[in-house]
């Protein structure tokens, strides 16, 4: 069985005048791999640039906060694990909202073709 109409990889095309627009089911995927790809693909920079910004600073954020504790356990420092689960709990609370405003950003806007 062959599949029905372009795949991701083809841009969609306009049979009354031929024009060829960016497929919405690629910046899907782009979104899912990294917040804001899938918005830069669509052409829209400034929600793109601010949801790849934000979601990599949360994340590397929560990475040195976890470093931290880490390296001060590894110390013989008493750290608090409540601490560690609060600042865990809130970085990947960040980076999975900066992953859900992208997508449902793409996918709003799914119905719109860009050109390419």
């Amino acid at each position: 069985m062959t599949p029905q109409g372009p795949t991701e990889r083809d841009a969609v095309v306009c049979e009354a005048c031929a024009a060829r627009y960016r497929h919405p089911r690629m910046a899907l995927i782009l979104s899912m791999a990294l917040p804001g790809l899938g918005s830069i693909y669509l052409r829209r920079y400034v929600r793109g640039f601010a949801a790849l910004g934000f979601g990599s600073s949360a994340f590397l954020g929560t990475l040195a906060r976890m470093a931290t504790y880490l390296l001060a356990a590894y110390r013989g420092e008493p750290q608090p694990v409540l601490a560690f689960a609060a600042d865990a709990a809130i970085g990947i609370g960040l980076v999975t909202a900066t992953y859900a405003f992208d997508l449902l950003a793409v996918w709003r806007d799914r119905g719109r073709l860009v050109p390419l």
